[in-house]
């Protein structure tokens, strides 16, 4: 028998979708809403930790373009830590630009969320390569 979804489950599935769609969108009003103050990005280059404007430009800027994303639904975990945060991990297949050249990767995402101000902010992300 299947684990029905919470409702916390849900709204942040939800709000992973939105932070993918914005920045597929170079969206950075919507990037900014869901983006805590302080953020920490981990990949292969290392961590990176901005503020929430650091990130928007980052994924805004000229030099990145998101072209388009795949999340695997069935492979995707959702945990809450507490009342005030949260982590959902998942496999991500996305395509890209950068500096003008044109790639396609496979990963494996985790993002934290956390409560700021009475609403789900994204804190953390870590990308891992897959295979």
């Amino acid at each position: 028998m299947a684990a029905t979804a919470t409702s916390v489950e849900q709204e942040i599935l939800e709000l992973e979708h939105r932070y993918w769609e914005a920045a597929k969108r170079s969206d950075s009003r919507e990037l900014s809403s869901l983006t805590a103050a302080s953020f920490t990005f981990v990949m292969k280059d290392g961590i990176i930790k901005s503020s929430r404007d650091e990130l928007v430009g980052m994924l805004t800027g000229e030099d990145f373009k998101l072209k388009s994303y795949k999340i695997d639904s069935a492979g995707t975990v959702f945990r809450q830590l507490g009342p005030e945060a949260a982590v959902v991990a998942y496999p991500a297949q996305w395509d890209y630009e950068r500096e003008g050249k044109a790639d396609s990767i496979k990963t494996f995402n985790s993002s934290t969320w956390v409560k700021e101000g009475g609403s789900w902010k994204c804190a953390i992300v870590t990308e891992s390569r897959a295979g």
